[in-house]
């Protein structure tokens, strides 16, 4: 496990344990305190106050590990790539998925797509591409605005995507292309997809993207409302927290 996840999931644990003494008005104040100490970790472990002066050779070697386990089958921009390979770290059934990023303008912060010439093959052998948006016109919030702990968020969220569809005959992939067309099937999967990525540990990260996306002053208000009416609310995404941390 590399530094940086390893100081997030252990510092998440202690504020989980935490947060329980919180009442439901308190949350959204809990949450940025977990973001910020998060950050911080980041943070310290990049610049070797947390595990000494070897942190150097010990983070690099980390992530490249990471990033071996990928390496042959998932084509990252470099300037998204550690994000990419930190959020990649926590879905190991994706190894050997054959994934691209590809950085262009569309209408959401990202968006994943399995390659359509790919779908009747064995489901391990699809192909997926995951988008991400450039647009600097664009209303909402680009994955090059946001922090670190958001990015490996959204990133974790399309990820689920992915998990989703790995899952899925071609009928059933199908289905959910023409289903996604009406608000009320696109709601329900996208509040799956974020369960799976609760699921997965990226709980907190999703959070804070979910957060920023409701006080951002440069998200207009259609795109929020938007938002809203398809996506978890901060304070559900913190209820699938708390469920699957009961499981």
């Amino acid at each position: 496990m590399s530094s940086p996840r390893k100081y997030v999931l252990f510092t998440t644990f202690l504020l989980e344990k935490l947060s329980i003494k919180f009442s439901l008005v308190n949350l959204v104040e809990l949450a940025k305190i977990k973001f910020i100490l998060i950050l911080c970790l980041f943070q310290l472990t990049a610049t070797g106050q947390l595990i000494g002066n070897k942190i150097d050779s010990v983070y690099f070697a980390n992530k490249f590990r990471i990033e071996s386990k990928f390496n042959s089958n998932i084509i990252v921009p470099p300037s998204i790539k550690f994000q990419c390979f930190i959020a990649l770290s926590f879905f190991p059934e994706l190894q050997n998925i054959e994934i691209e990023f590809i950085e262009k303008k569309i209408r959401t912060t990202m968006a994943a797509r399995p390659v359509i010439g790919t779908l009747l093959r064995r489901k391990k052998a699809r192909k997926y591409r995951i988008f991400v948006n450039i647009d600097k016109s664009f209303d909402g919030l680009l994955l090059s605005q946001l922090p670190l702990d958001a990015q490996v968020g959204v990133i974790g969220h399309e990820l689920s995507h992915l998990v989703d569809y790995s899952r899925k005959s071609f009928g059933s992939i199908v289905s959910l292309g023409v289903g996604y067309l009406f608000y009320s099937y696109r709601k329900s999967l996208e509040y799956k997809i974020d369960r799976i990525a609760v699921a997965y540990g990226l709980g907190w990260q999703l959070l804070h993207f979910a957060y920023l996306m409701t006080v951002s002053k440069t998200v207009s208000h259609k795109y929020a409302t938007y938002k809203k009416r398809i996506y978890p609310l901060p304070i559900e995404i913190q209820s699938f927290i708390f469920t699957n941390n009961a499981k």
